[in-house]
């Protein structure tokens, strides 16, 4: 497991900062992470495409954002120490590469079905006790790094008594089949910010 190496800056959120909030999320930089993208398209003959806005792992998600309103004190204290903790090295580790296909994918939302989409998948022990002192629950923590149509976010996870599909958040755990596609050199020098 690698580690990614974080900047310095400090962050201090105030209630009525979480109250306009619909996500939270720290920003990636390095520009070796195009070079890995690039390195994947080349191996599978794909063209996926970085997001637009830039490289970012997502701490809370917008389904999930209905947290911001109910915050406590202490928890937006916790907030800004996590927070704080990534961001001046706190430990965040490089779990391995990650690719769904949802033309391939069984159990792909119809709406997923002609998406493609690679990631970088993470962990950090830090960021997982923030969310479960949150009332949130373990997340696949991730930086997606190129997409095809879009990115993919939940999977069906059956069907309920109605016969609806049952929605839940996609997997995005590191495949170690796509492990010759990076190196730990990759990461070195790279920021995080908010």
């Amino acid at each position: 497991m690698e580690q990614i190496k974080q900047g310095k800056e400090q962050i201090n959120y105030k209630r009525e900062d979480f109250e306009k909030m619909q996500t939270l999320g720290i920003k990636i930089e390095n520009e070796k992470i195009a070079e890995i993208l690039q390195r994947f398209n080349e191996s599978q003959g794909l063209n996926l495409q970085p997001r637009p806005e830039g490289f970012h792992a997502t701490i809370i998600s917008p389904t999930e954002g209905g947290v911001f309103k109910k915050l406590t004190d202490e928890q937006i204290e916790m907030i800004n120490t996590t927070i704080n903790t990534v961001v001046s090295g706190g430990q965040i580790d490089i779990l391995g590469l990650g690719f769904i296909d949802g033309t391939q994918k069984e159990n792909a939302r119809e709406a997923d079905k002609g998406k493609k989409v690679l990631y970088l998948s993470l962990n950090s022990d830090t960021i997982q006790t923030m969310r479960k002192e949150l009332g949130l629950p373990e997340k696949d923590l991730h930086i997606t790094l190129g997409i095809e149509g879009g990115d993919i976010h939940s999977e069906i996870a059956g069907k309920n008594e109605k016969g609806k599909d049952i929605i839940k958040p996609v997997s995005k755990k590191a495949d170690p089949n796509l492990a010759s596609l990076f190196s730990e050199d990759d990461f070195v020098g790279t920021r995080i910010s908010l």
